[in-house]
């Protein structure tokens, strides 16, 4: 998503972008990806009306993009009450719910009826939304997000110990995953150090709370290791050995760095995870057989012959060492990959027009505490008693009203501004009646710019008359406190 958010901030330079996330893992790489592009970093509400309020109350926002498969019925609800854009980006039903999701369609229904737009990834999901009960119109295949992935940079500390490291041969096994994947890439690299006794495994777990049983794995397998987080000291490694990479957010930018890449979370019933990353670099991917998180990619991959898929953690070491032992097969391996990649970019762009349409078409206003209904209510008769009574009177020119519909502050002063130079462009001749906020004048005057040298009185008349005065014109602006 930072390539989304790098968008929407070149799109919308003074708007504010907030980025929520549900899990502490989500929550460190946002705090460290999005550095500098996102305004705040905080944790998805619970799907409570009351507590969804209060968010959209805090950051009143013009518009809620909600990603991939995340369906909150409450966030849904009340971001549309309270007149914002709701759009759904990288949508995607994972096979393991397409299913229940078809069978609560009469629930699903009344959810995926309120988004402006929902962009998914491929024809398929667009089927699997509209089996959910999405409105056909509203649902549109953009892409995948992740197709625009750009890379990220490499950690210093790290590229200075591989330099000084020097292994020739770099292998990356990328977020794997439980119960045994840790276990099966220790297992080939034991294998493969004896045909490559200068080899580097960079492994990388998905879940950082598998760091400490990782590296005691590797201790039990008698392998040489050494843990990223301890680089800073300068320690010494002897290949063949292990870099455990036990931070967040660094492992993109070493893809550069690697002769094979093994995906994990395919080699168990996961489902696969992201191969954009190291296709951007043109690395050769090597994935198990359960890549349905991924489907349409990895088959996109594979029709290309862009992915080197093995069925069982077994042949895992053998799909390794062939690759190293031919470097002009894993170069066409990632060359075809690369061209997959790049054949597939776009869907970030339609995604940012898609917003932007949403923003334009939004009128935040997001209902008060409870507790100040009753008042709410009361200001309302009140109000209704007010004008009933007020005495009217039709004027003999065609009136624009410009009001406040809730309280000040909201803009009409410039508003009214931008209504008179439409008007005066398209020949014709306003002219701007007020009540003189601020002024102190008992009688109706006409307020008198300051380029002719007279005393506005903007003590008496109030600022927002002499303001209109002053960059209007020619357009008579009149003080009329009844």
């Amino acid at each position: 998503m930072a390539e989304l958010l790098r968008r929407l901030r070149a799109e919308f330079p003074a708007a504010g972008l907030y980025v929520s996330t549900s899990t502490l893992a989500g929550r460190a790489i946002a705090d460290q990806k999005l550095a500098g592009l996102a305004d705040g970093v905080f944790y998805a509400p619970l799907d409570y009306a009351w507590i969804v309020r209060r968010v959209l109350r805090r950051l009143r926002p013009c518009a809620v993009v909600v990603a991939e498969t995340e369906i909150w019925p409450n966030l849904f609800r009340e971001a549309k009450r309270a007149g914002c854009g709701l759009v759904i980006v990288n949508g995607r039903i994972s096979d393991r719910v397409a299913g229940r999701y078809e069978k609560l369609r009469w629930f699903f229904a009344h959810v995926l009826c309120w988004p402006d737009a929902l962009l998914v990834q491929s024809e398929a999901m667009a089927g699997r939304y509209l089996a959910a009960g999405a409105p056909f119109a509203k649902v549109r295949v953009a892409g995948n997000l992740k197709y625009d992935v750009e890379p990220g940079k490499p950690p210093g500390e790290v590229l200075e110990f591989l330099d000084r490291l020097g292994p020739a041969r770099v292998w990356i096994a990328a977020s794997t995953m439980p119960p045994d994947e840790d276990e099966t890439v220790i297992r080939a690299f034991r294998e493969l150090a004896a045909a490559f006794p200068a080899l580097l495994l960079i492994l990388a777990p998905r879940k950082p709370e598998r760091f400490d049983l990782v590296e005691s794995r590797l201790r039990e397998a008698g392998v040489r290791y050494l843990r990223r987080s301890a680089l800073g000291a300068k320690p010494e490694l002897k290949l063949p050995g292990v870099l455990l990479l036990d931070t967040i957010g660094e492992l993109s930018g070493l893809f550069a760095r690697a002769e094979v890449v093994f995906m994990g979370g395919s080699l168990v019933t996961w489902g696969g995870h992201n191969i954009l990353e190291p296709a951007v670099f043109g690395k050769p991917v090597i994935v198990g057989p359960y890549m349905q998180n991924f489907r349409e990619m990895a088959e996109a991959f594979q029709q290309a012959g862009a992915l080197v898929q093995v069925d069982s953690g077994q042949d895992l070491g053998r799909a390794v060492q062939e690759l190293l032992n031919d470097a002009g097969r894993a170069a066409r391996i990632g060359e075809l990959g690369r061209q997959c990649a790049q054949a597939q970019r776009g869907a970030t762009a339609a995604a940012v027009v898609e917003i932007g349409r949403a923003c334009r078409q939004s009128a935040p206003c997001v209902p008060g505490p409870i507790a100040l209904w009753p008042l709410a209510r009361l200001w309302e008769v009140g109000s209704a008693v007010k004008s009933a009574l007020a005495p009217t009177g039709r004027l003999t020119a065609r009136v624009i009203s410009v009001g406040n519909l809730t309280l000040g502050g909201t803009g009409k002063t410039p508003t009214v501004m931008a209504i008179c130079q439409f008007l005066l462009k398209n020949s014709r001749r306003p002219a701007v009646l007020s009540r003189g906020y601020g002024g102190r004048t008992g009688e109706a005057v006409r307020v008198v710019s300051s380029e002719t040298g007279a005393d506005r009185r903007l003590e008496a008349l109030g600022d927002e008359p002499c303001l209109m005065a002053d960059r209007l014109p020619g357009v008579p602006v009149f003080v009329l406190p009844d």
